[in-house]
């Protein structure tokens, strides 16, 4: 995947020259092992944390944020949630294949209703995925630009193979009330394939690595030092819930 202003990039050089020596086609336990056990490992506290603060409303568990509720930064529990949403996708095995970054503000949606609109998108989703027999999983976060105003980052899952047209996406946003125009939605593959979790499961997790660190850049900067992020970013004031998840990655 190509490097830019609000996507993963590409892993390091060395990274990807490791993969092209070692293909598979499926998550071996040396591929873990090398490419994800950093990644993956649960910072301690996250299970007992996110059990107390999950919600499942609609399905979309996450953090108690209600509409009324204002935060300028993710919270320890609600990055160690979405860290541990992205790995709990590939345990059982759902590995979030696509990022896709939605302008809502851009869409004409207020902020003070931006959960409510991701909720919707989400409900589109899973009620397409239903209905073709396949399953579909996410996590997502909202942030505010000085450029790109308010906007949301979703990591999903859909089946491999499986293709969305554009024609498709601009369905789901107006179904969810907003007004689509090109700069509103942006969808990359992660790894740069769709399939590239099972044909290349280290570029995967090399990328994987790179789409989670973005995804809680918008830390608190004491959680930033506790987990030892190194990618951080004012996140912006956001009304509402700031992330969350499907039910099946809680």
């Amino acid at each position: 995947m190509q490097h830019n202003s609000y996507g993963p990039s590409q892993p390091s050089k060395a990274l990807s020259d490791k993969a092209k020596d070692q293909p598979s086609t499926e998550f071996s336990d040396t591929v873990k092992e090398e490419a994800g056990k950093d990644f993956l490992r649960i910072p301690r506290g996250c299970a007992r944390r996110n059990k107390r603060s999950s919600t499942r409303a609609r399905g979309h568990g996450g953090a108690r944020n209600f509409k009324n509720r204002v935060s300028t930064a993710l919270k320890q529990e609600h990055a160690e949630g979405i860290l541990r949403a992205i790995a709990v996708a590939e345990l059982r095995g759902m590995p979030l294949n696509r990022f896709w970054t939605v302008n809502y503000e851009w869409a004409g949606i207020d902020d003070c209703d931006g959960t409510a609109f991701i909720g919707k998108l989400l409900e589109l989703c899973h009620k397409y995925a239903r209905a073709r027999g396949g399953v579909f999983a996410a996590v997502w976060v909202r942030e505010i630009g000085s450029k790109n105003g308010a906007h949301v980052h979703i990591a999903l899952h859909f089946p491999f193979g499986w293709k969305l047209s554009g024609h498709l996406i601009r369905k789901w946003i107006k179904q969810a009330g907003g007004q689509y125009s090109r700069k509103v939605s942006k969808m990359d593959a992660i790894g740069g394939s769709l399939i590239c979790a099972t044909t290349n499961p280290i570029l995967y997790w090399a990328n994987m690595e790179t789409v989670a660190s973005y995804m809680v850049k918008g830390s608190a900067g004491s959680v930033a030092n506790e987990l030892g992020l190194s990618l951080r970013k004012w996140g912006g004031r956001v009304i509402g819930k700031r992330w969350g998840r499907t039910q099946n990655l809680g």
